[in-house]
């Protein structure tokens, strides 16, 4: 059954299953995954769940300025997808055996807890491996009839038994739909293959789409430790673009090797778009400014400004979540890229 802060489960149980989730190998990595789930737990346990929204998360946990609007910035949003997974992917493996399961049902962000029942698997004896397993090879295939054989006597019935019908069938139908069956599923996997194969070179996947090369940032703070910043939130933004399929990026090898327009334009001539940026550092405040150019005429299509406090406890997760806006505004549908592409597009024959 399943509770929201439900007194059914003692908060201390539910205390506990918190602590088993965020000291699993799952969240190991990441202190802001393990903020988020403890925030919105706690509050849900305090009797807040009219609190847990994209705005107060962002707010409280993610550091947004109060002008913070959920329907430009999808932090929370992406965040909460990756949260999700690693609860349900921690209760299939560290904690299959837990008693209480913390779960973050779509649509939401309030944390539901379940009371789960111990259950004992089991196995018939004719699937359990044998010997040969060891020798690293194949178990052989078990007939039907043996697999019969171990299965639980059920009640009578008027109709007739299902052993009794599979004796009646001739043991060729048996092998005969075996084999179909073995059939579609390789069929089925060379037809996923083929679609999902990466492309073999730099110039099929430029085919695809258009190609955009992200330039080194520069740091114009003065500071040269400031240096090692700026190549990583170059990493960062090339990271967050090539989760898009429309197209295809240079990757950061070919941009820290060519730091320049011209050099880059004399070793790589299908260029069609060129992203540059610079960070600079005001007081306590990080700013990073990112441009969008269209390599044939250098024109502007677009430029950004993103100002944030800095610390180094939040230096990685200002890099992810600038590299993620810059993405979103850039490559995703109908964003600036598209609507230059069909604005160039325009009045040509298909």
């Amino acid at each position: 059954m399943s509770h929201e802060a439900d007194e059914a489960i003692p908060p201390y149980l539910i205390h506990d299953a918190l602590q088993r989730v965020i000291g699993s190998q799952e969240f190991s990595t990441s202190d802001r995954k393990k903020r988020f789930l403890k925030y919105i737990v706690q509050e849900a346990l305090a009797g807040h769940a009219d609190r847990i929204k994209a705005y107060t998360i962002a707010v409280d946990i993610f550091g947004r300025d109060p002008s913070f609007d959920p329907a430009y910035d999808p932090v929370v949003r992406i965040e909460a997808g990756r949260l999700r997974r690693c609860p349900e992917h921690y209760y299939l493996t560290e904690g299959s055996a837990d008693q209480v399961q913390i779960t973050i049902p779509k649509g939401g962000y309030v944390p539901q807890f379940t009371l789960r029942k111990a259950t004992k698997r089991s196995v018939p004896k004719v699937l359990l491996e044998d010997e040969r397993l060891n020798a690293g090879r194949m178990p052989a295939i078990i007939p039907v009839e043996a697999v019969l054989d171990q299965a639980p006597v059920a009640a009578p019935s008027s109709s007739p038994p299902l052993r009794a019908s599979f004796q009646k069938r001739p043991r060729f139908l048996t092998r005969f739909f075996f084999l179909v069956a073995v059939l579609m599923i390789a069929l089925l996997g060379t037809a996923l293959l083929l679609q999902y194969r990466p492309p073999g070179n730099g110039r099929a996947a430029a085919e695809q789409g258009p190609t955009l090369m992200v330039l080194p940032f520069e740091n114009d703070s003065g500071d040269p430790a400031q240096n090692i910043y700026a190549k990583g939130t170059t990493e960062a933004v090339i990271g967050a673009l090539i989760l898009f399929k429309n197209i295809f990026v240079l990757g950061a090898d070919t941009s820290f090797r060519f730091p320049t327009e011209m050099a880059l334009r004399d070793a790589v001539p299908r260029v069609d778009y060129v992203l540059k940026g610079s960070i600079n550092r005001v007081e306590s405040q990080i700013q990073i400014n990112v441009a969008l150019l269209r390599a044939t005429d250098h024109q502007y299509l677009w430029s950004g400004s993103f100002r944030q406090e800095f610390s180094p406890g939040k230096m990685i997760d200002l890099q992810q979540d600038i590299a993620t806006q810059v993405a979103r505004i850039v490559v995703q549908p109908h964003g600036i890229i598209d609507k230059a592409e069909l604005r160039d597009t325009a009045g040509r024959p298909p």
